[in-house]
């Protein structure tokens, strides 16, 4: 039981990290702007790891939306807001659409549930030719 305790240590709890069984963390958040979107902040409560959806990277819950942080074999990272009801992607943030887009995603070694656990962090300012922006730094561990 203190192995556990000390795993957990340093890591909030909330109904989705309890229902997980191993806490998940983040810190920071990310201003939205314009377009269908409007004007707020996203803060995220908890992530997933990718290996859930079979993609590499993760997805930040901040609901109604989730952030999905990919990274790309060949150009690096992307985003993309979606709609954690429907599915509907919001907006999608390539390089290309960024005057910021950089991060690190790191499998910290740990699997859960044959996931595997992530850690890592994005920094992001981006502004799609709709209007869209998206700007801020978002760090997160134990994504599973």
């Amino acid at each position: 039981m203190g192995f556990l305790a000390l795993v957990l240590q340093g890591c909030s709890l909330s109904r989705l990290e309890r229902t997980i069984g191993v806490g998940t963390s983040t810190r920071g958040e990310v201003r939205v702007r314009g377009g269908k979107l409007g004007d707020f902040l996203l803060r995220p409560e908890a992530c997933l790891s990718g290996d859930r959806g079979m993609f590499r990277g993760v997805d930040l819950l901040a609901p109604p939306l989730i952030l999905r942080v990919v990274g790309e074999a060949i150009d690096g990272l992307a985003a993309a807001l979606i709609n954690s009801e429907s599915g509907e992607r919001r907006g999608i943030f390539r390089r290309s659409d960024c005057s910021v887009l950089r991060g690190d995603i790191q499998r910290t070694g740990w699997r859960i549930n044959e996931i595997a656990d992530l850690c890592g962090f994005v920094e992001i300012e981006c502004r799609l030719p709709s209007g869209e922006e998206i700007e801020g730094s978002i760090a997160f561990e134990h994504c599973h």
